[in-house]
């Protein structure tokens, strides 16, 4: 904490904070069912669960450092995806999403979103993303 109090009194650049959480998207729908969580390139978070749209808070502060000069990556734990990249270190400069559909039944992704610096790559924090999709 004093590294940053000096900063701010010597006037250098505090760096960006970047935090996500564990977030597990639930749907539950009579026709097709829907979850998505997005990292969105304005630095917010959020899900759709079916239609509905939910802003889940930012991805990093100040959220004008947002860009392409951070990078995310879907690794997945168990299921798999209906849309979205796993696997594949993606610029933040643009919406990234992912995706999981049910027509019939429960599906569920479970996947470790990890967020890093482009330019060391240096990983900045990580959580865990359930997306599950229940077909009544």
């Amino acid at each position: 904490m004093t590294g940053v109090i000096v900063a701010a009194v010597c006037g250098a650049a505090i760096p960006p904070i970047v935090a996500i959480s564990d977030t597990h998207v639930d749907s539950l729908s009579g026709t097709t069912a829907t979850s998505t969580f997005q990292l969105e390139p304005d630095g917010d978070i959020g899900k759709y669960v079916n239609a509905l749209y939910t802003d889940l808070g930012d991805w990093i502060t100040p959220t004008g450092a947002a860009g392409n000069d951070y990078e995310a990556k879907m690794t997945t734990i168990s299921g798999f995806l209906s849309s979205g990249t796993a696997g594949s270190w993606l610029a933040l400069g643009t919406l990234r999403a992912w995706t999981r559909t049910s027509s019939s039944g429960t599906q569920t992704y479970v996947g470790t979103l990890e967020i890093r610096r482009a330019s060391d790559g240096t990983v900045l924090d990580s959580a865990t993303i359930t997306l599950q999709a229940r077909k009544i």
